[in-house]
């Protein structure tokens, strides 16, 4: 049985998530974030119940001093990918920020990580439109423009907010280092490369064969942009002529070939999968299994490009000819990393049942490994309200529901922070002991529905579940029960 660092937090870790989260969210200073963090950083991906991190969190309040000190950890500890990650609207920190009119912090968060800026939320909203709608002034995004060159950014003052937001999205579409189009490749009209490179366009296998026959040498050098002969074969999905130029080959040097990745780390299987071709896809499998399970440079596999598209047959195909229990401990472990490109982040965003049933029966330690959010699989299910794979875990493995994620709640109060009403019948049909569930501070699920604001959540516990009154009188650590919690929030229960 595999062991991986997050698949099984210790009480500890789980209280220090939640105690960041209340840091932040009650105000405290940088320096008590700060000392949290600095004993586990990871713990900056931690999210709430509605999928705030700390930094959103510090975001919404618009405290520069705080935001600085929690932006130079991220920094410090290479975890910037938190400044892009989103909550349950699709908000990143730089979208609260600039929602929230915090003008400092939103300067300071685009700073931190520019690519923010093109990212759109549920509404389909950049950061821009939503600075706009806040009332953010020309002067204000004159200075965000700071930096650039005249050629990238337009004349900000005759923009209108509108336009504004497009060009933004525009321009953060286009790397620092790069000032114009690169310029295409020339290669010497007549040669051998370019003779193969037409033939590969033309489809002509016989053409192709009497180009390599001339220069053997061209089966393993780079072509194009794309790569080999074999990525753009892939590219292209012609599995004739990968058949023909592979079966040219010794076993060993396909193998090989087949194993080597572009400029950015894909492999020609990379190559098919990224253009839906399958079946070019399954032969590549059948020379060379490995190939599935090789990452580019995001860290990304073939085998969880195929369970990110759904395609099942392939991913069924991949472990009939390479089971998981065959690899490496340490290639095995990979899988549960809690990285986004990793296959456990696959899995969880994955909405396929069938393909969730093949990863689980492969891989079981994924039900219980944790996220790079913290959360484990049913907690994210639940709060995303993907109520086929909710169902299906609760059916075959019913402990998750009492399996705290390092925020220090539980599953069922993730379904509340969704709002997620079918959910919590699922949970409650199947567990009915959920109903009394708390968290780590002693909340219970109505404490949540008040806490965030949940009324659909209210009004079902409310309306049809006869055994709601059992926890009216349930109080948290603080020795308030829900009332309590919604009178002092000013909002009515």
């Amino acid at each position: 049985m595999m062991n991986s660092s997050r698949s099984g937090s210790s009480d500890s870790n789980i209280l220090l998530g939640a105690e960041l989260l209340s840091a932040a969210r009650e105000g405290c200073g940088g320096d008590e974030i700060l000392r949290i963090l600095e004993g586990d950083p990871t713990l900056i991906h931690v999210t709430d119940p509605v999928g705030d991190t700390t930094l959103h969190i510090v975001a919404r309040a618009g405290n520069l001093e705080v935001a600085n000190q929690v932006v130079g950890l991220v920094r410090k500890y290479e975890l910037t990918e938190v400044l892009m990650e989103q909550n349950l609207q699709g908000d990143t920190p730089l979208h609260v920020a600039a929602a929230n009119r915090h003008k400092h912090v939103t300067r300071l968060l685009y700073k931190a990580e520019r690519r923010a800026g093109s990212l759109l939320n549920e509404d389909e909203a950049s950061p821009w439109g939503l600075a706009a709608e806040a009332g953010f002034s020309l002067d204000d995004f004159t200075e965000f423009s700071q930096g650039y060159t005249s050629n990238k950014v337009p004349c900000i003052a005759v923009l209108t907010h509108i336009e504004m937001d497009i060009q933004y999205r525009a321009l953060l579409e286009i790397p620092d280092n790069v000032t114009q189009t690169p310029p295409t490749p020339s290669y010497r009209v007549g040669n051998n490369k370019t003779k193969l490179l037409k033939a590969i366009y033309d489809e002509q296998q016989h053409l192709v064969l009497q180009a390599l026959r001339e220069d053997p040498d061209l089966v393993t050098r780079k072509l194009s942009w794309r790569g080999t002969l074999l990525h753009i074969a892939a590219e292209r999905g012609l599995v004739g002529m990968l058949r023909l130029v592979i079966g040219q080959m010794a076993p060993d040097e396909a193998g090989r070939l087949m194993l080597e990745g572009n400029d950015d780390g894909d492999t020609a299987l990379h190559v098919a999968l990224e253009e839906d071709h399958k079946h070019t896809a399954r032969y590549l499998i059948k020379r060379e299994p490995r190939a599935a399970y090789q990452v580019n440079r995001e860290g990304v596999s073939p085998l969880c490009l195929a369970v990110q598209r759904g395609f099942v047959d392939l991913v069924q195909y991949v472990f009939k000819k390479m089971p998981i229990a065959n690899l490496s401990l340490s290639t095995r472990e990979s899988f549960l990393v809690p990285k986004k490109a990793s296959l456990l982040n696959a899995a969880f965003t994955v909405r396929n049942l069938r393909i969730l049933e093949l990863v689980i029966k492969e891989l079981p330690e994924i039900t219980d490994a944790e996220g790079y959010k913290g959360w484990r699989i049913l907690s994210y299910f639940a709060y995303k309200g993907y109520l086929e794979g909710v169902r299906f875990l609760l059916t075959n493995f019913p402990h998750l529901v009492k399996k705290y994620d390092q925020d220090g709640s539980l599953p069922i109060h993730k379904a509340v922070g969704g709002n997620r009403v079918s959910i919590i019948k699922e949970f409650l049909l199947h567990c009915p002991c959920t109903l009394y569930d708390v968290d780590k501070k002693g909340q219970s699920i109505l404490h949540f529905a008040v806490k965030y604001i949940k009324p659909n959540v209210l009004s079902y516990l409310a309306g049809e579940t006869t055994e709601i009154s059992n926890i009216f009188s349930l109080k948290d650590n603080k020795g308030k029960t829900f009332i309590d919690l919604a009178n002092e929030l000013k909002i009515s229960s």
